[in-house]
């Protein structure tokens, strides 16, 4: 009689079967290995490896998090994103902050939800940040060059974000964020 397993079956060796589950939480992993013998008889060794994501507070900690998960080494997640393993582990660190497209790129590579690698500036650009920008505009009763030179920034730039043609800088973001809070 065979056993009933749901989830995911790995034949390792021609005489080893690794089978792994996950809860729905993604908070505890099993690992069960399926050993089979000779006359019919089998040895299971259970590891279970319990793990809480409450612990985890930016999004390089989540890269790192699923990049482990995933048996993903530093130097392959760089290649694949076409960037230097220490900016990774940089990443990870928190020691710099990860641009949108590298979130984006390493969202769809670790097989994740965006929203746990974007931070408030990757929020503000995966939006239709042109309609947001035009929004708090028209809500504070402003023209494009009265906005712009409100926050600092040139009226030309700023038609060029709210057009479309180009998008805000990670430090304009900010600039424009410490005069309207509400982007």
């Amino acid at each position: 009689m065979e056993p009933k397993l749901k989830g995911k079956l790995f034949i390792v060796a021609p005489c080893e079967f690794r089978y792994s589950c996950r809860s729905k939480s993604g908070a505890q992993r099993a690992f069960h290995r399926i050993y089979e013998y000779r006359h019919g008889k089998m040895l299971m060794h259970l590891r279970f490896t319990f793990e809480s994501l409450n612990t985890l507070n930016s999004p390089g900690e989540y890269m790192r998090y699923y990049r482990q998960l995933r048996g993903i080494t530093t130097r392959q997640l760089a290649e694949k994103l076409n960037i230097v393993p220490a900016t990774v582990l940089a990443y990870e660190q928190g020691r710099f902050p990860i641009p949108y497209e590298i979130s984006v790129a390493a969202t769809e590579m670790l097989q994740i939800p965006e929203s746990l690698l974007f931070d408030d500036f990757c929020i503000f650009i995966s939006a239709p940040y042109t309609e947001l920008l035009h929004t708090v505009r028209n809500r504070h009763g402003l023209n494009q060059v009265d906005f712009a030179e409100n926050a600092g920034i040139s009226p030309s730039i700023y038609a060029k974000w709210e057009s479309g043609s180009r998008r805000p800088s990670r430090k304009m973001y900010q600039q424009l964020k410490a005069i309207y809070p509400e982007i």
